[in-house]
């Protein structure tokens, strides 16, 4: 996203795997933009809406350069397994809806969830463990999460004070009911 920001500036740089390329003497070019609304917020409701609500999100830009807005497609489908490498911040939330269905499904490339505000790989399986649906992490493919959809209960959670994992918790809880201690950490995003 940065990249894609400083070119609406006439900044440019050249990326090549892991090294970055910017030529000398370049200046930053007022330009005037939309900034784009949040994907990884918009996830919230997007599954909200799939679990039955009737939220309007407008106002989110179509091919946009943020990995979260893979969400509608996640929402979509019906594979049993998505990579999320490339969109860490929607495992928990994801995780929720996948578990509110039946069925064994994978989310791979979760091995940074490690690295977020909490330990996110633990707390999302400590999240929907809390809604009576078992998961497990494995090392598998850049970190695994296998989630056994078996449907949403009614849940008591308490949050490491890591505001996606509240939020991922009220999703589920707006369906089926529960208490969430430590919400107020979600005053870091609303």
């Amino acid at each position: 996203m940065t990249l894609d920001v400083l070119e609406k500036y006439s900044v440019c740089i050249k990326r090549e795997g892991n090294s970055f390329y910017i030529k000398g003497g370049q200046k930053y070019i007022s330009a005037t933009w939309e900034i784009e609304k949040d994907y990884s917020s918009y996830a919230l409701f997007a599954v909200l809406n799939k679990l039955g609500n009737s939220i309007e999100c407008p106002g989110l830009i179509e091919n946009s350069v943020q990995g979260d807005s893979m969400i509608d497609k996640y929402l979509e489908s019906d594979e049993d397994t998505f990579d999320m490498k490339d969109n860490i911040d929607l495992c928990p939330v994801l995780a929720v809806y996948l578990a509110s269905k039946n069925g064994d499904v994978r989310l791979t490339g979760v091995k940074n969830l490690v690295h977020k505000e909490s330990n996110r790989e633990e707390e999302t399986v400590k999240l929907l463990d809390a809604f009576s649906v078992r998961s497990e992490y494995t090392e598998e493919n850049g970190g695994t999460l296998i989630i056994h959809g078996t449907g949403l209960k009614p849940l008591k959670y308490y949050s490491s004070d890591d505001h996606r994992m509240v939020m991922a918790a009220i999703v589920g809880a707006l369906t089926v009911g529960g208490e969430i201690g430590g919400a107020e950490c979600v005053s870091k995003s609303y």
